[in-house]
């Protein structure tokens, strides 16, 4: 799985809320959080929300004005261009109204998710509960709220963190936040998970397949029998009954069965431990052939004149023992 991993290369998490918001479009300042919670802001809450989309916007244009640039130099550096200024100008136009309508669905997506959350039930007197007692969730979705309003709405009734219990004063701007973060996961699940659980030779889809299996037993609901007045004169009692319940899995994503019959961990722990130390002898290695390099001793200069920015040759015997390094950090390895 360690393998399956590395080759996905998996998005990175959005960490910064100054970015989550930018994503979405979404104010992020106190006056514009209160005003969210009425239907529209009025007065000078409705002008900040309008300056700060302004400022948003002008910033994605400016980026997109310095990805354009750049892009532009580069084909200009190769001498490949091979459409003219007007069709350049049309061209990016299109890419422009197709961004700013992505971005307008986007932001009205996680205006509803904001919407659902914020009038869901607010947790007045929450307990922390200590890690080894029984614990049920109270942060919860209303009832009336649609399903699939937004992406990872099943992310957020799931979790485990008792969202419910923000305070008036950031509630606001912490349900953009959980929103925010719902909708950028669920998106990120669906651009690597599903791959890496669809390989039915890979860790990832054995584990998953097994937790389902051994969770069987306790995913259980029982129903009550009815009784009959027959047995009930007979003296016989119907025991209650036990159902199996389906799993349902935050991300919603089906996984087939798996081909692998066993997972030792040991042979893992032994794999992902001599990739660790290939890793390490790799930049070990590269360390020591950069700093040979910078060695005057080590170059092949007769007049005694050349400097490191001129990267001269390497003598040829220097060169041999570096090829015999390589091959005993190989042989290490192996």
């Amino acid at each position: 799985m360690e393998t399956q991993l590395a080759g996905l290369t998996i998005p990175p998490r959005i960490t910064k809320q100054s970015e989550l918001f930018k994503v979405f479009n979404l104010p992020s300042n106190k006056a514009s959080s209160k005003a969210d919670g009425r239907a529209g802001g009025k007065g000078k809450n409705k002008k900040v929300d309008d300056e700060e989309e302004e400022d948003i916007v002008e910033d994605y244009n400016e980026e997109e004005d310095e990805q354009a640039e750049e892009e532009e130099s580069d084909h200009e550096s190769v001498g490949v261009d091979k459409e003219s200024r007007h069709e350049r100008a049309l061209r990016r136009a299109r890419e422009q109204e197709v961004l700013t309508t992505r971005r307008t669905k986007l932001k009205a997506e996680a205006m509803e998710g904001h919407g659902i959350l914020h009038h869901s039930t607010k947790l007045s007197n929450f307990v922390p509960t200590r890690l080894y007692e029984a614990w049920t969730r109270k942060s919860l979705i209303t009832t009336d709220a649609p399903a699939r309003s937004f992406r990872g709405q099943n992310l957020v009734a799931h979790h485990t963190w008792e969202w419910g219990s923000s305070i008036g004063s950031s509630r606001a701007r912490n349900m953009r936040i959980v929103v925010g973060s719902a909708i950028a996961e669920h998106s990120i699940i669906l651009r690597y998970r599903r791959s890496l659980l669809s390989d039915v030779t890979g860790g990832a889809c054995y584990l998953r397949n097994l937790m389902e299996e051994q969770s069987a037993q306790y995913r259980v609901v029982v129903r009550n029998s009815r009784q009959s007045r027959i047995n009930n004169m007979k003296g016989q009692i119907r025991a209650p009954t036990k159902g199996p319940v389906a799993l349902t899995w935050p991300d919603e994503l089906v996984v087939p069965e798996s081909e692998n019959d066993t997972f030792n961990l040991t042979e893992e722990l032994e794999k992902y431990h001599h990739d660790v130390l290939m890793a390490q002898q790799r930049a070990e290695l590269q360390r020591t052939i950069c700093n040979i390099e910078l060695q005057r001793i080590a170059w092949q200069d007769t007049t005694n004149t050349a400097t490191k920015g001129d990267r001269p040759a390497i003598n040829p015997e220097v060169q041999e023992c570096i090829v015999a390094l390589a091959k005993v950090s190989s042989f290490n390895l192996s």
